[in-house]
């Protein structure tokens, strides 16, 4: 979701994450059915997130990660192989060295528990997020 625009990112996620577990809680009785040994529906249920985790060395992190965390060089990798990848020919200069100097110099700010609970917008995002998984 991280390289969706700002107004679609939010439904596109949360979207994405409702139909699935939908399409999981439709699909479990039928699995059920045909696979009466309890041990062996859940070995069933667990092998595609287990084939998941071969993803890791496939999917590249997000640019805009790799630059919150200061890694400007493999985030231009990564921009570039996609322009690539779509026929976009690339500018030379990617990021403005004085832009990535000031985004580098930028003090890490701390965070806690609280500031789930500073702005009204977050607060209702994690009231919401807790109904989520505690449902």
């Amino acid at each position: 979701t991280e390289i969706l625009g700002k107004s679609v990112r939010i439904i596109f996620s949360t979207l994405g994450v409702c139909i699935f577990y939908a399409f999981g809680y439709m699909v479990l009785p039928l699995f059920a059915y045909f696979i009466r040994d309890w041990r062996m529906l859940l070995v069933a249920l667990t092998m595609p997130g287990v084939l998941c985790v071969a993803l890791w060395w496939f999917i590249p992190e997000s640019p805009r990660w790799l630059i919150s965390q200061g890694r400007f060089e493999e985030a231009e990798v990564i921009i570039r192989k996609a322009a690539k990848a779509n026929g976009i020919v690339v500018p030379s200069t990617i990021f403005d060295p004085s832009e990535l100097q000031d985004l580098s110099s930028k003090k890490q700010q701390s965070h806690n528990i609280l500031d789930l609970l500073r702005t009204w917008n977050i607060r209702m995002v994690t009231i919401m997020s807790i109904m989520l998984c505690d449902g």
